[in-house]
């Protein structure tokens, strides 16, 4: 093997013991920061919406319409006006 070749060899496993150990840390403190795993909303249990309609006259087809708009882009409700 070239020198080369042993220089990056041992670099990658001097960036992977790092990482493994900013994993593993205990109390889950790494250098003063919290390295805890945040769990996402899919692993939380995910949210649900309730599309209830605020008219009394609001047909199918567009409510069928509102709830595709939702599904093909669930985060415009989180978004701030």
């Amino acid at each position: 093997m070239r020198n080369r070749d042993i220089y990056s060899l041992f670099l990658i496993f001097i960036l992977t013991g790092l990482a493994l150990w900013v994993n593993f840390v205990p109390n889950n403190n790494f250098l003063g920061r919290d390295v805890s795993i945040r769990r996402g909303l899919d692993l939380q249990g995910g949210i649900q919406v309730l599309l209830r309609a605020a008219e009394e006259n609001v047909s199918t087809e567009e409510m069928r319409t509102v709830a595709g708009v939702i599904d093909a882009d669930p985060a415009h409700l989180l978004r701030k006006p």
